[in-house]
């Protein structure tokens, strides 16, 4: 289906805000989100008054023309044009570059989309510089799906399940991300090189990160939630500004580099007394932190570390 099919019109539920695409020779139809009946006309007619009268922060309504696209069962294609995008209800799948000639300033997507595929907005030339709404029924969010886009910030749905490898990278103006508890896969490098990136939680329902936040230079808090287990090379690796972390008593190993030239670092805390590091001397260069809180038996079976690098901590003679 195309939104230029001279067949099909653009309509507005009143009932329940759905944008929908219906037959332009029917003159009654049923809307697929509340099952409310409506007439065809008037609800096309509705759609552009709405438009006309909307406040450009509504995130329900968007005013201007929708650019080009093709939808084949329930997957978007291609979308191509500017203007503002507005992705019809029943849309289940974003595909493989379905942005990538894109250059609409914003973007619907409907309370129907699943999955996100693989490189979906790769290549997207909008310049739409705030908040994309991801929809409700979102579970699945593909391989570099955003990778180097103008968002500030996402507001994740509580059934997402994937985030899949390098999936935001180079997010240059992300600045907060709060992953939902269930999420089961942060995919690696998802974030890496998200520059202005300050504030990251990660709940305990994902149980590897690996090189996930690397080069994030502004990330200054990281909330690690009970249930992680590993923290994977070069996890945080020249996150210049992290000031603190905490380990939770869950995390079994922490891979090689995973917070080398951590530079702002000064207090660390760490509750699981059998936590491995690999390559513990480069863990997060010592000598600049001020204060370890860790089990005894921890501190005992690293003291070799704290004898090549000389920190001044009282418990160390």
């Amino acid at each position: 289906m195309s939104s230029f099919d001279r067949e099909n019109i653009i309509t507005y539920c009143k009932y329940c805000g759905a944008i929908i695409f219906v037959d332009r020779s029917k003159r009654l139809s049923v809307c697929p989100k509340c099952n409310e009946p409506f007439v065809v006309e008037e609800a096309h007619t509705d759609f552009y008054y709405n438009c006309r009268h909307a406040d450009l922060s509504d995130s329900n309504l968007y005013c201007a023309i929708t650019p080009k696209y093709i939808i084949n069962d329930g997957v978007l294609t291609k979308c191509v044009g500017d203007g503002n995008c507005i992705i019809p209800y029943g849309t289940k799948e974003i595909g493989f570059r379905a942005f990538e000639d894109c250059n609409a300033l914003s973007i619907y997507l409907p309370d129907t989309v699943t999955t996100i595929g693989d490189e979906a907005f790769n290549g997207w030339y909008g310049q739409f510089y705030g908040n994309l709404r991801l929809p409700k029924t979102l579970i699945s969010i593909g391989k570099k799906a955003f990778e180097n886009n103008s968002f500030h910030s996402f507001d994740f749905p509580p059934f997402l399940k994937t985030i899949d490898d390098q999936a935001f990278k180079d997010c240059y103006n992300l600045t907060s991300i709060d992953l939902p508890y269930g999420l089961n896969k942060l995919g690696d490098a998802a974030f890496l090189q998200c520059y202005k990136l300050k504030h990251v939680y990660i709940p305990g329902t994902v149980k590897t990160i690996y090189y996930t936040f690397a080069s994030c230079h502004e990330l200054s808090e990281v909330v690690l939630d009970e249930g992680i287990e590993y923290i994977g090379s070069y996890t945080f690796n020249h996150c210049k500004s992290l000031e603190s972390i905490t380990i939770p008593y869950s995390v079994k190993r922490i891979g090689r580099q995973a917070f080398r030239w951590c530079e702002s670092i000064r207090k660390v805390t760490i509750k699981n007394p059998s936590l491995i590091i690999d390559e513990c001397d480069q863990f997060f260069g010592w000598d600049r932190v001020e204060e370890i809180d860790a089990p005894s038996q921890w501190i005992q079976n690293n003291r070799n570390l704290f004898r090549k690098t000389r920190p001044k901590f009282p418990w160390f003679r």
